[in-house]
């Protein structure tokens, strides 16, 4: 079997885009032949909406649906994807060393697979699960994870997207190394 994977196609141009999506129908039934395709859907429907001016809203629907036989969306994070995201992230910045961090991204990984069962990891829970204590600068890291996921997740402008998470992280991280240079609280 031949499987072609497609990252990324919504950050094509829309001519790009849409001669990419043309190419893949060449070869889409040839006999075991797969290919997956990860996009943003709005994208892909306006490149088709540029590409193939004029057209109407159902001939965009009808040009992907034709094209994507088994549609897979990937649900937006939640408080608790975000909590664990931060809990690793705050733990790769405050330089875990890898065995805890192992361990603490399997615990972690345990505690959503289970989420529909058990309620979310402590704090508690994740500073023993990693044998650090509960005064240390991972727990006051973990705290704040715990009072800004909530707002990232359900933020209209963020929806829990782990890449602007990441990003708004770097800038506190980058502005509160300009306020201590500069003696700032």
């Amino acid at each position: 079997p031949l499987v072609v994977t497609i990252d990324n196609l919504d950050r094509c141009l829309p001519e790009n885009a849409i001669h990419t999506l043309e190419a893949i129908r060449l070869f889409l039934f040839l006999p075991n032949t797969a290919f997956i395709i990860a996009a943003d859907e709005e994208m892909i429907r306006d490149a088709v909406a540029q590409y193939f001016k004029g057209t109407s809203n159902r001939h965009q629907i009808d040009y992907l649906d034709k094209l994507i036989q088994i549609p897979i969306r990937v649900p937006k994070a939640g408080v608790r994807e975000i909590t664990s995201y931060l809990y690793m992230l705050f733990a790769i910045d405050l330089k875990l060393e890898s065995q805890k961090l192992e361990l603490l991204r399997s615990a972690l990984e345990e505690s959503l697979q289970q989420s529909w069962t058990e309620d979310p990891l402590t704090i508690s829970d994740a500073l023993k699960v990693i044998e650090e204590p509960d005064d240390s600068q991972l727990a006051t890291a973990f705290s704040l994870a715990d009072r800004i996921a909530p707002i990232l997740a359900t933020s209209p402008i963020i929806h829990g997207n782990p890449r602007i998470v990441k990003r708004l992280l770097n800038v506190i991280k980058m502005r509160t190394k300009i306020a201590n240079r500069r003696k700032m609280p």
